[in-house]
């Protein structure tokens, strides 16, 4: 097991709905995280971008985001469901990219919102050794999440970071993970069509 700090809540639940009333700003605009975030849609639709992709989402929707990849979604109409937070050391088995799985088996959705209810209850409990047992309840989700990509492989429609391989999409690709490494600099636009060679 890797050593951790107890003091320290490594998974952090939010309400999408939540999130969603402070604004579209806190949606739609472009961002990234340093951990990985899983998104579960349960109720509503609207679109997602993932680097630099579009596509649309609805009901019983689940995303995943590797750290460092930029996104945002915008909700069309009143959108419930979560957005967690998730730790990202070498422990776990997240994905490698971006994953959107739309889960029709209501089993699947049973038990990946108990997990996450289980999350945010213990997290909110906030008592003695919540750090561990957060740890390990994302490491039951990290799972439960390499089976059911494996098991529903093939079987949905591509996902935003797999779907039609164009130039111009590989280009958008290359620019937000740029964007995203480089934001910090003082650079402008001059500076990424060149290191894009365009």
């Amino acid at each position: 097991m890797a050593s951790f700090d107890p003091d320290i809540i490594p998974v952090d639940v939010q309400s999408v709905a939540r999130l969603a009333q402070g604004g579209r700003w806190r949606t739609e605009a472009m961002r990234s995280y340093q951990k990985p975030l899983l998104l579960w849609f349960t109720r509503g639709q609207g679109r997602l971008t993932i680097s630099g992709r579009t596509c649309g989402y609805g009901p019983n929707n689940l995303v995943f985001l590797p750290p460092n990849t930029m996104h945002g979604f915008s909700t069309m109409g009143p959108v419930l469901g979560s957005q967690v937070f998730l730790p990202g050391d070498a422990t776990f088995d997240w994905p490698g990219e971006a994953l959107h799985l739309r889960l029709n088996e209501v089993q699947r959705q049973r038990e990946l919102t108990g997990m996450i209810d289980n999350m945010a209850q213990e997290s909110a409990r906030g008592s003695i050794r919540s750090g561990m047992a957060l740890y390990h309840h994302a490491g039951l989700l990290s799972v439960w999440l390499s089976r059911t990509a494996d098991e529903l492989a093939g079987t949905q429609p591509p996902s935003p970071g797999t779907r039609l391989d164009t130039a111009g999409h590989r280009l958008a690709e290359a620019f937000t993970a740029l964007v995203e490494r480089d934001f910090r600099k003082p650079d402008g636009v001059q500076h990424y069509a060149r290191l894009l060679g365009v």
